[in-house]
């Protein structure tokens, strides 16, 4: 009972604090890398973190926050503050980069690194020095392709929404209790967000202030978990869920690389954002993702119960498989 009194005081928190921001009316106004062409309220993020932070509250009052947990939740507010900062100031993306890397690297601190890398039946140590960048890299890039992919209605939370849920259900089953409790914390904020967002002519967006704070909080979750079940071969699990956005954030990159582009300037050469260009209602894009995000999740659950999640070509395979739907799409809409 107590358990459903938090995730609804933080959902009814988050729906109201985003129904405020319609109301507000802070525009975003379309740019570069926009999919839409009509100024529309942003800032849907903020009711994200009031939910966060609500039920970390109430976790703390319970006894359930630990001295980590709080740790980990006051750096996703920094993130989330970075985010609103960006939003409002539209800050240097390399002075962004840098404060999202100390942020990652206070995470990781107080989570600790990856230090092993499953191969089936084994697992393979590998050096303190490899596990801390690759911890922090694996943060630094889903808040940078969660951040590129929120910009059709819909999309990204649709995505990151399934996502977090899977992975909460397998950190149930692998007896991972804080990843658990962030997990959820995170999901009851976004579902308060998305009945605003999915919509063909959204109500508001959530911003920097919600796409850095989505992605921060997953990624860290992942690491989590990892931490939390180190006999599990968990590694992959976590960027198998998200391979949607990740494998059209990073082809698109290479992409772009080939042709000689500046990779920081803004864009809307994300399959996505082509796909809305050609047409495709936003309702329709966010339902094709959601479909391969749903793909993933059966996949992952699949996999776990053959044991087959610990082998790397658990993360090669859908990956080469996404790849060829990216180029087949890409040739079909250009």
């Amino acid at each position: 009972m107590m358990e459903w009194s938090i995730i609804f005081t933080g959902l009814t928190l988050s729906l109201a604090v985003c129904g405020f921001m319609v109301i507000a009316g802070v525009g975003d106004v379309p740019g570069q890398r926009s999919s839409h062409d009509n100024v529309t309220p942003t800032g849907g993020g903020l009711g994200i973190l009031a939910a966060m932070g609500i039920t970390g509250l109430m976790l703390g009052h319970y006894g359930y926050l630990s001295d980590a947990m709080a740790q980990i939740l006051s750096l996703i507010w920094g993130v989330g503050l970075l985010g609103l900062c960006d939003d409002v100031f539209d800050l240097n993306p390399k002075y962004k980069l840098v404060l999202l890397m100390v942020l990652a690297t206070a995470a990781v601190w107080v989570i600790g690194p990856v230090t092993d890398m499953p191969f089936g039946a084994s697992d393979y140590e590998i050096p303190l020095w490899i596990g801390w960048s690759g911890s922090v890299l694996w943060v630094l890039v889903v808040v940078n392709i969660v951040n590129f992919m929120d910009g059709s209605n819909g999309l990204m939370l649709v995505v990151m929404s399934i996502a977090a849920a899977v992975l909460g259900y397998i950190a149930r089953e692998l007896a991972a209790p804080q990843t658990i409790l962030l997990l959820a914390m995170l999901l009851v904020g976004m579902m308060g967000l998305l009945p605003y967002n999915l919509r063909n002519k959204a109500a508001i967006f959530s911003g920097d202030v919600g796409a850095l704070t989505i992605g921060f909080t997953y990624a860290v979750a992942v690491l989590w978990m990892c931490s939390e079940t180190p006999y599990e071969g968990s590694l992959y699990i976590g960027p198998v869920l998200i391979l949607p956005l990740l494998a059209d954030g990073l082809f698109t990159i290479i992409k772009r690389i080939r042709a000689g582009e500046n990779i920081m300037q803004a864009h809307r050469s994300h399959l996505y954002q082509i796909m809305v260009q050609k047409g495709l209602p936003h309702l329709g894009v966010a339902f094709i993702y959601g479909i391969a995000a749903i793909a993933m999740a059966g996949f992952t659950i699949w996999s776990m119960s053959l044991d087959l999640h610990k082998f790397v070509n658990f993360l090669i395979l859908p990956l080469l498989i996404l790849a060829g739907l990216y180029l087949l799409a890409m040739r079909r809409f250009n």
